[in-house]
């Protein structure tokens, strides 16, 4: 299985501090691999052996009377000997209730155990949204593999056509490399969304209306890239003609985020050098659940491409926001501490005329760094100040990596998410 360094190198570099190293990410995207994988880097850097380091999977069924904070802290202490260093793996640390009780504790109690935590899901509750218990815990946002890291798993060369369109059919859930046909591969994906259905929103609402999910879903499809307004009524036709009300509609939309199935971005106002929240475009965490749920390639090429930058932005380690400029819109305004980058996508350029109209995205604001335009064309030009550069080379680039923050102190919810939930009258899950 191909390491993924960049989470590693981060990872390490915290692996004795006293804050819970937290990884987030949709279920699938390989955050139990990751563990593993740190398990052996601590093995060799640090000289443990298994004794000291506890691996505990809460949706083990070995594990499932592991429910509330004392269940869990037994569960710990019956695998304590000695006043060693230890070094504690929890998946899925939310389905524990008031979890954070028995980590404060034993951070308190024993500052030489180093914790390690994967979640599957955005929690309404501490220590993801409440500012507070920031600085005990320090978040990885775990993506499903990169365009550039699927090329290397299926040994292909990056700039192959082919080899971009697999990706943009198929994304890159780390268990759909198993399977070399793509009748396979399209089963597996479909499995991978019901297990996420099942696991993540239905066993915490038994009120789940499922075809509600898949017809949301499958309308967040037709729209990735476009602007909406989805908590202002009413509810797409398609969703009304099934007699799913607007209502339901909404708590769908936050139950697909809240899974971290799709997410949304904030407008960022460049001309004002402000963020605000208003209208969104939406985006998903892995794009062969877009595939699956209706998404045309052939007919939205552009849109597919918007969703590939936004994910290799993310994994990179920046603030995503939609950019928003007098009469213009673009795609993406790209922030890592005081460095900018104003991105916008399109699939071909047909000449310099057109050129020269996307240009004009980038006009009569004061850029604080590079301003791209991404396109299907080979080779990079810079005119005006703005570069035109491939969209493939850009993924490549190794210049945009961020190589020391791909983690942050606290996980921000998206407010929209917070408003859901507010109006929703939900406080914790």
């Amino acid at each position: 299985m191909l390491e993924r360094n960049y989470y590693l190198d981060n990872i390490m570099r915290q692996v004795d501090s006293w804050k819970v190293k937290t990884l987030v990410g949709v279920r699938g995207s390989g955050k139990t691999t990751l563990l593993h994988q740190i398990m052996k880097r601590i093995k060799s850097a640090k000289k443990a052996d298994d004794f000291h380091i506890i691996y505990i999977n809460l949706e083990h069924f070995e594990y499932e009377k592991v429910r509330d904070a004392d269940a869990l802290r037994d569960t710990i202490l019956k695998n304590i000997k000695d006043n060693q260093n230890y070094y504690i793996f929890i998946e899925e640390i939310v389905r524990v209730k008031d979890f954070e009780i028995t980590l404060d504790d034993f951070r308190r109690e024993n500052p030489n155990f180093s914790f390690f935590v994967t979640c599957s899901t955005i929690r309404f509750s501490t220590p993801f949204a409440s500012p507070q218990h920031a600085d005990k815990y320090i978040v990885y946002n775990i993506t499903p593999f990169t365009f550039s890291e699927t090329c290397k798993i299926l040994n292909t060369d990056a700039r192959d056509k082919n080899m971009l369109l697999n990706y943009l059919k198929y994304g890159g859930l780390p268990g759909r490399f198993r399977f070399k046909r793509s009748a396979e591969v399209k089963e597996f994906i479909y499995s991978a969304l019901d297990s996420i259905f099942l696991r993540d929103i239905i066993s915490q609402s038994s009120s789940t209306n499922l075809l509600a999910l898949n017809l949301t879903l499958s309308y967040i499809a037709s729209q990735i890239g476009n602007t909406f307004l989805p908590f202002l009524p009413p509810a797409p036709n398609m969703i009304l003609q099934q007699n799913i009300s607007y209502e339901t509609y909404v708590d769908t939309i936050g139950l697909l985020k809240r899974a971290l199935i799709i997410d949304s971005l904030d407008n960022y106002y460049v001309q004002y050098d402000k963020s605000e929240l208003s209208e969104k475009r939406f985006y998903f965490s892995d794009f062969g659940f877009a595939y699956i749920r209706g998404f045309n390639l052939a007919n939205s090429l552009s849109a597919a491409l918007k969703n590939l930058v936004y994910l290799e932005l993310k994994q990179r380690g920046y603030k995503v926001y939609t950019g928003l400029n007098v009469d213009y819109d673009i795609d993406f305004v790209a922030i890592h501490d005081d460095e900018f980058m104003y991105i916008h996508v399109i699939d071909h350029i047909k000449d310099g005329k057109s050129f020269q109209e996307e240009a004009k995205r980038f006009d009569d604001f004061e850029a604080h760094g590079p301003k791209y335009i991404l396109s299907l064309e080979k080779g990079e030009y810079i005119k005006d100040g703005v570069i035109r550069k491939n969209i493939i080379d850009f993924l490549l680039d190794k210049k945009l990596d961020i190589m020391d923050d791909y983690q942050r102190d606290y996980f921000v919810l998206d407010e929209s998410l917070i408003l859901w939930m507010i109006i929703n009258g939900i406080t914790s899950f």
